[in-house]
């Protein structure tokens, strides 16, 4: 018999249609979530016209892999999106287009490739040992869960980035992506209109955050370029600073390595440590579940 004494976590109020602009515009600033009606979450392909442009959202796969893969020239991210997200990837994989985002891809799928997953999972492994026992030593005490929850995703991206402990580098990491998160990644309606090549006054913000947090990627790559060469690859550093486009011979610029090691220390970071939390929330309340 199902356990109906579970916790449900809460979820945000799914509209039923669309947003009137008004609250469209309300919901991209508090919860993104609400932005989307339950058809969103229904159909495999969704689009929809705002301020002159068609925006799309794709649930199904082959869709997907159209727009990513087969077709990438026809399709372009919207200006807010490059807005809010180039100041803290920079140029890199995720928001570069058209042939640029071919050579990147070529390049880097090596990289990624599923022979990698044993040597990042070494390095998971070890900041998951570290977690277990620093959860296991505050046991008799409250814990701050998501705190350390994204304190360990900072130290997976670290160890599989650059091999290097975080703990000089780890807070200051957070303070810089928990400042973009709640005073500069949030749009606004100038952000929806205007295209990226005319900045705004939050532009100039950005700017200058991204030049501080650019600093601190740069003295994190210097730091692992001191360590000892080894002859097999260590971490994501090691096979980026290695990678070749296959067609060209090209390996990565300073700045364009810089750029793809900014979009990998980010991407996923939050989305983990929230995943995290919420899978050991669900576990704390059922017991049973624990001990499979």
């Amino acid at each position: 018999m199902a356990d109906t004494a579970l916790f449900a976590p809460p979820i945000p109020p799914i509209p039923p249609g669309e947003l009137s602009l008004l609250r469209f515009l309300r919901a991209i600033r508090t919860n993104a979530l609400t932005m989307w009606p339950a058809a969103a979450y229904e159909q495999p392909v969704r689009s929809r016209r705002l301020f002159g442009r068609t925006t799309m959202l794709l649930n199904d796969p082959t869709a997907i892999h159209r727009v990513l893969v087969d077709n990438p020239g026809n399709y372009r991210r919207s200006p807010a999106s490059v807005r809010i997200l180039r100041p803290i990837t920079g140029n890199g994989l995720l928001l570069s287009e058209g042939e640029d985002w071919k050579l990147q891809r070529r390049t880097i799928a090596p990289a990624l490739a599923p022979r990698v997953m044993p040597m990042l999972a070494r390095h998971i492994a070890v900041v998951a040992d570290e977690t277990v026992a620093l959860l296991t030593a505050q046991s008799d005490r409250p814990v701050n869960l998501l705190a350390v929850m994204e304190g360990a995703a900072l130290q997976i991206a670290g160890q599989s980035m650059f091999s290097l402990e975080m703990g000089s580098y780890g807070q200051e990491l957070r303070t810089h992506i928990t400042e973009y998160g709640m005073r500069w990644a949030r749009p606004h309606l100038l952000d929806l209109l205007l295209p990226p090549t005319i900045p705004t006054l939050r532009d100039l913000f950005r700017r200058r955050f991204q030049t501080r947090w650019m600093r601190l990627i740069e003295r994190i790559m210097q730091a692992r370029l001191q360590a000892p060469p080894a002859e097999d690859a260590r971490d994501l550093f090691d096979l980026l600073l290695t990678a070749r486009d296959p067609e060209t011979g090209r390996g990565f610029s300073h700045d364009q390595l810089r750029d793809q090691t900014a979009t990998m220390m980010l991407a996923g970071h939050a989305t983990t440590a929230v995943t995290l939390f919420w899978s050991l929330v669900l576990l704390c309340g059922a017991p049973a579940e624990q001990q499979l």
